[in-house]
């Protein structure tokens, strides 16, 4: 029994390093762009594509689908118990601890397979754009020129389809 609660307690122990470790890697857009995404999600990704990239639908959204069913189906059957007062105490605490484990190993798959990418720099520093500010009058500078253009376009399409 003693060793069932060292794995858990080490179990913990490493997932809350693991968590801690992406937040605080995350935290650096240069970091992850390095050593995440130009680094190992670059090769991670290949390996995938190499995998997967026969089947001519998204694998991880099946995954996403099959999580959220089981999350659920996992919480209803639980509040169902908590309610015909079947789960109290020591039960009740392993299955919060159960959830709060799936959830965080979750929170890892996908920062792993994909998440990190969120933190990274923004395409205006990968395309070396000067960031500027806009106001009112330039928006609206900008939509009359895209507005004249689609016309154009529009009376375009009507001469072509005449002729």
């Amino acid at each position: 029994m003693n060793t069932i609660l060292s794995r858990k307690k080490n179990l913990w122990i490493t997932v809350l390093f693991l968590v801690i470790f992406l937040k605080i890697f995350s935290l650096s857009p240069e970091r992850v762009e390095v050593f995440y995404t130009s680094g190992f999600y670059n090769v991670f990704s290949k390996m995938l594509r190499f995998l997967f990239g026969w089947i001519p639908f998204s694998i991880g959204d099946i995954l996403y689908f099959t999580v959220v069913c089981w999350l659920l189906w996992k919480l209803s059957k639980n509040l169902r118990l908590l309610f015909k007062k079947q789960l109290r105490g020591k039960q009740l605490f392993q299955k919060v601890y159960q959830v709060l484990i799936g959830l965080i190993f979750i929170y890892l798959i996908f920062n792993i397979f994909w998440g990190l990418n969120y933190n990274r720099k923004g395409i205006a520093s990968q395309l070396g754009l000067s960031e500027m500010t806009y106001d009112t009058s330039d928006l609206k500078t900008l939509q009359n020129i895209l507005l004249q253009k689609v016309n154009a376009s529009k009376l375009s399409l009507i001469h072509n389809k005449k002729a």
